[in-house]
């Protein structure tokens, strides 16, 4: 039988190579967890950011519903020449207009972080005959001071709006336009 002594040139060198690979695995496991986390952040932010869209376009939706009603016979907002002429404000997304059926609570909860206001304002009125009138503008048929009566006008708006939650805002400009009836979006930008 052959007996093994002692190798003098390796004593110690497994448990320096373990604790060398044990610490090299707990940097990367620790790196991974912070990684983890901040990428966790970042999708929580634009989930919240698109949210925070979302309401933003639901009072925007609001205002056209309000425009669309309210035009069924005259423009909106007709006779006021400048600023505002209708608004919504502090509306939350709980609201019964916008019950999910069937949803959890949890989802009627962070429905109800996100508040939304709005505003809609004349920008001015186009003329078919005559390109450009500035303020209010004048009817279909009314005279203008070029003689002549405009056969179809467009009342161009300006609708903004705001909306947020705790962690997250989102800000939107939108033009829409008013003819014979029909509103319909001219543009649509998010204002930073």
């Amino acid at each position: 039988m052959r007996t093994f002594g002692k190798p003098s040139s390796e004593q110690g060198v497994v448990v320096m190579v373990s604790l060398v690979l044990l610490v090299v695995m707990t940097t990367m496991g620790v790196g991974l967890v912070y990684t983890t986390g901040r990428n966790d952040k970042g999708a929580s932010q634009k989930i919240n950011h698109s949210q925070a869209l979302h309401t933003s376009e639901t009072c925007i939706q609001n205002i056209m519903q309000w425009m669309a009603v309210n035009g069924v016979t005259a423009p909106p907002c007709k006779n006021k020449t400048t600023g505002r002429c209708y608004q919504i404000k502090n509306r939350t997304m709980a609201s019964s207009d916008y019950s999910i059926f069937g949803s959890q609570q949890k989802h009627k909860t962070k429905m109800a972080r996100y508040k939304y206001q709005c505003e809609v304002s004349l920008l001015t009125v186009l003329s078919a005959k005559n390109n450009l009138e500035m303020g209010a503008g004048f009817s279909v048929g009314q005279s203008s001071a070029y003689g002549g009566a405009s056969t179809q006008s467009k009342y161009i708006y300006l609708i903004r709006t705001k909306s947020n939650d705790t962690t997250s805002s989102a800000k939107v400009e939108v033009v829409a336009s008013w003819n014979k009836g029909t509103v319909k979006v001219e543009s649509w930008r998010e204002v930073w």
